[in-house]
């Protein structure tokens, strides 16, 4: 007998939590507001909530979001820490501190916040004139999990172990979404939005985990796991359907487990499996973009196939894909530059590495033209970037030798920078948000 289990990804955990108005949403009807970040004034649309009465047309969205003519495009099934609205950029910004002694000491928690792409400045995501940010009902306040952005309903899904939460783009309209049908004591973890569904990674009391539905415009649950008897955590959605990795256990013979590649229809009902696994950093259109093993790939959803663009790189390898633009291709490389030395647990002096590395590199999309834009052995590039017109924004931090001579890392978060005409960085500086 073969028992069907999925790999298990571990996701970034940028979190959101809101505080407004609170409304609970149950199988009962209540009123619903969207907001779209388009407009300037809310459009308020009458819509119910009874899972037996589903409402005939869908919330109200921009002109430009008409999610049953969008053409097909890549999705991934985790979220960057740079999560990108029209106007906005939203970002974790990290708690600060300082080094007293050998400890070091925090000051405040860790807040959502955005990037204005209209005056450049940076602000807390809270919209109550009156709120101080400190509390945990402040709608800055990140919860246990992170939340997904939802472009069909122009919303934001989060989890909060018992239910749901989901909010407008700007924070309003805030509802607790209580799931119809699924066992008491489930608790929900991962999530990820795609089209017009929410779907969930619950742990059911049993200890099993289970992959769940929510249709975010008729409030249906489906548990797909309990339907199918199988369960994945998506890693990619292209076109309609889901790419995981299955990990297949036979428990009479170990030796005979193996895992599989494939792809399924959005009910986990048509399993197929693939020969060549999607992998990529940056999703455009129909194709999967990374850089690995100094090597632009290029993996096309439309045929399953890998297109391979070598780059001419000099005593060092290509790492990670980490944006793209129009034109060019920005990753790091895979140095780990010594900064001097630390103590390990076992009270040895050993040698201290930046193991972000200290360089940003830029290639053409036809692996030409490669040019190291950033070098600084003392940042770290903890991996995601956001690149704005001559804007660049950063996740990452510092590393040093202290007072005592031995080195240590501080100061992470989101940096900025100006990219001039060469396409050059000069420096990057801590990002001041505005509370």
């Amino acid at each position: 007998m073969k028992k069907i289990i999925a790999l298990f990804f571990i996701l970034s955990t940028l979190c959101l939590m809101a505080c407004n108005n609170q409304t609970v949403e149950t199988s009962t009807s209540t009123n619903k507001t969207e907001q779209t970040e388009t407009t300037s004034v809310a459009q308020t649309t009458e819509t119910t909530e009874n899972t037996n009465d589903i409402p005939t047309s869908q919330t109200s969205t921009s002109a430009d979001e008409k999610p049953n003519e969008k053409q097909p495009s890549v999705e991934f099934g985790d979220g960057k820490f740079f999560t990108e609205l029209q106007s906005r950029i939203l970002f974790l910004r990290h708690n600060q501190g300082k080094w007293v002694g050998n400890k070091y000491i925090t000051t405040g928690s860790d807040r959502l916040a955005y990037y204005s792409k209209v005056d450049g400045a940076a602000y807390i995501f809270c919209f109550d004139p009156l709120c101080e940010h400190q509390t945990g009902d402040c709608l800055s306040t990140p919860g246990m999990f992170r939340a997904v952005y939802c472009q069909y309903n122009n919303r934001f899904y989060q989890t909060n172990i018992r239910y749901l939460i989901s909010f407008s783009f700007d924070g309003t309209d805030r509802k607790e979404i209580y799931l119809d049908g699924i066992e008491e004591g489930t608790r929900y973890e991962s999530i990820w939005a795609y089209e017009k569904y929410v779907f969930i990674d619950a742990l059911m009391p049993d200890g099993e985990h289970h992959l769940l539905r929510y249709e975010t415009d008729s409030y249906i649950t489906r548990d797909l796991t309990k339907e199918t008897e199988l369960y994945m955590t998506p890693s990619y959605f292209y076109d309609g359907m889901i790419y995981s990795s299955i990990f297949y256990i036979d428990e009479e013979n170990i030796e005979n487990s193996d895992i599989i590649y494939c792809k399924t229809d959005l009910t986990l009902q048509n399993l197929e499996e693939i020969e060549e696994y999607p992998s990529g950093s940056i999703a455009e259109g129909q194709s999967l973009i990374s850089i690995y093993d100094g090597k632009i790939q290029i993996y096309d959803f439309a045929t399953d196939a890998y297109t391979i663009i070598p780059i001419e790189m000099p005593d060092v390898e290509a790492k990670l894909l980490a944006f793209a633009d129009e034109h060019y291709l920005y990753f790091f490389d895979n140095s780990f530059p010594e900064i001097g030395k630390t103590i390990n647990s076992r009270g040895e002096e050993v040698p201290f590495y930046n193991e972000y590395g200290g360089k940003l590199w830029r290639v053409k999309r036809d692996g030409t033209d490669l040019k190291c834009i950033y070098d600084n052995i003392n940042f770290s590039f903890y991996g995601d970037i956001y690149i704005c017109e001559d804007t660049i924004l950063v996740y990452g931090g510092q590393v040093g030798v202290r007072d005592n001579g031995y080195a240590y890392s501080w100061g992470y978060g989101v940096y900025i920078g100006n990219i001039d005409e060469n396409g050059m960085i000069d420096k990057l500086e801590w990002l001041e948000v505005i509370e």
